[in-house]
Formats: structure tokens, sequence, C-alpha cells
């Protein structure tokens, strides 16, 4: 909608979504680990204020860089929020929030996807109205979040926090080196989706619906969040290998699809690949000989990874 309304192209849209990225990865390595000093809610909360703010620009768009800022905004804001809901999930429930954290994301960004797409495609204004629904989604979300018990003492040293730190043992370097390409992968493709995914989808199905687009990513993310939970007690390496065999055949169904035109094959291509997302990204963190520590990386806690 954005495109044809302002006229940018693809490219353009492909840079609205990589902002958004870096700032998360910037927010990660600076944000990720404040909560360990002021405690998960308050900075959930804040995070949320920060997130609510994001879409106040976003309704109040008129031109790319509006929606630049609100991207930036958006990033940093998650960015601290990840570290604190993943670190607090863990501190609640150790064994229940490390299941969590495995597949949560995939199934809020399938979920996410889905229903946004619904609400743009049937709300009057989406460009602005979807944003307003989200404010209060949040405003919701707040509310849980204000009612959990703080699992941390505020304690001193969160400047210090701002600086990022990698912890990662020679013994495991050599495994980290081999996973980073499956990992690097995997992103690239939930990044390919959800930056472009809706206009590939437009093109096949020959239509203007939202719903299709949003479809594409719900497809992926949602078969990647159900491949991680199923497979979680699987062996780390095995697991690894079929999700990079996964990734590759779905990612060549998707490319024969859009030769032939084909939406069947696309979304079939997209569920592989989604399968290859999930458990390829599983496999590869779950990947090490050993014990791996990475503060910054992995926010807000210290990861131990075992194979």
């Amino acid at each position: 909608m954005y495109q044809a309304e302002w006229g940018f192209s693809p490219v353009t849209t492909t840079v609205v979504f990589g902002v958004y990225a870096i700032a998360v990865l910037i927010s990660l390595l600076t944000l990720g680990r404040l909560s360990d000093h002021l405690g998960r809610r308050p900075v959930s909360l804040v995070a949320l204020g920060v997130q609510s703010a994001s879409m106040v620009v976003f309704a109040t768009a008129h031109g790319v860089p509006e929606l630049m800022i609100g991207r930036v905004v958006q990033g940093l804001s998650t960015g601290a929020a990840l570290g604190a809901v993943w670190a607090g999930m863990l501190d609640i429930d150790r064994p229940r929030g490390t299941v969590a954290n495995s597949f949560a994301p995939g199934l809020g960004t399938a979920t996410g996807s889905l229903m946004s797409a619904f609400l743009v495609q049937y709300l009057l204004a989406p460009t602005h109205l979807v944003y307003l629904a989200l404010v209060v989604a949040m405003a919701l979300q707040a509310v849980g979040v204000a009612l959990m018990r703080e699992t941390l003492t505020p304690t001193r040293g969160a400047l210090a926090t701002l600086v990022p730190e990698f912890k990662l043992p020679r013994t495991v370097r050599r495994t980290v080196l081999n996973a980073a390409p499956v990992l690097i992968a995997v992103w690239a493709l939930a990044g390919f989706y959800a930056s472009l995914g809706p206009a590939l989808v437009r093109t096949l199905t020959h239509s203007t619906s939202a719903v299709y687009g949003g479809l594409a990513l719900f497809v992926l993310a949602g078969v990647a969040a159900a491949a991680t939970l199923v497979l979680r007690s699987a062996p780390a390496r095995g697991v690894m290998f079929t999700g990079i065999a996964m990734l590759v055949v779905g990612v060549a169904l998707t490319l024969v699809s859009l030769q032939n035109d084909s939406p069947a094959l696309f979304f079939t291509g997209s569920a592989i690949a989604g399968i290859g997302f999930g458990i390829g990204f599983q496999g590869g963190i779950r990947t090490g000989d050993g014990v791996c520590t990475v503060s910054g990386v992995i926010p807000g806690l210290e990861a131990t990874v075992d194979d």
C-alpha cells in the first residue's frame, strides 16, 4: 500500500525492513542486559511504552523518512524487551521458559502476520488504524507485565551493561563458526519473507488482498514454530543437518513456483522452508561441544548451550 501510494521501489521496502533489524541488533548488544540490574518488569514496561510510541509514528507517517524513524524506534524497543522477556521467563520457570523462548518468536511472527493482514484488509484507513489497534494490544500486555512478580532485586552496574561483551570459550569457537552459516541463512530467509513476501504472493495470486501476503509469513513462521517444538529433544547435530536439507529443498521449490507462476507450489515450498528455518536455527544454537556462554548476543542471561 505504501509503495503504491508513495511510488518507491522494492529496494526501499527492503531498506525499511533492514533498518529495523539493525536497530534490534544494536539494542540487543547494548540494552539487552539492562534488566539484569533494573529488573525485568521495569525494562519490559518502558519497552512497551516506546514500542507504542513507534506505532504512533507509523500511524501519522506521510513518507518514507517517518517509516524509517518508526522502524528504528521499534527496533530499539524490541531489542530491550527481548532481553527482559527471555530472561524473565527463565527466572519464573526455567524448563518451561526454555521451551517458550524457543518457539514463541515463530508463533508470534506467524499469528501476528496473519492477524495484522486481516486488520489491514478489512479495517478502514489501514495505514493508520492497524497501528492504533496494536497500541491497544500493547496496553493490555503492559497490564499483564505490571501484574507479574518481579524476579530480581535492582542492583548497581546498569551503565556498564551498555558496553557489549562477548564471551566465547576457545573450545567451542570452531563449532560455533560451523553453525554460523546456518543461522545466517535461516534469518536471511525470514527477512526475505517479511520484507518482500507479500509482493511475491501478490504477483503469484494476481490478488491485491493483504491476507495472502500475511499468509506467506504465517506458513513459514508457523511451521517453523511447530517443528521447533516437536524436535526440541532430538540430537542437535542431526536436527541442524535436517534443517539445512529442508531449507535447500524449500527454497528451491519456492524459486520453481515463481518460474511457473504456481501459488500452491510457493506455499508448499514455504512450508518446507519453514521446517528448515525452525529446526535449522534450533539445531544451530544447540550444536556445541561442551558449554558456550555468550553475554550481549544472548542478552539478559548467561545462556548455557549443551550438545
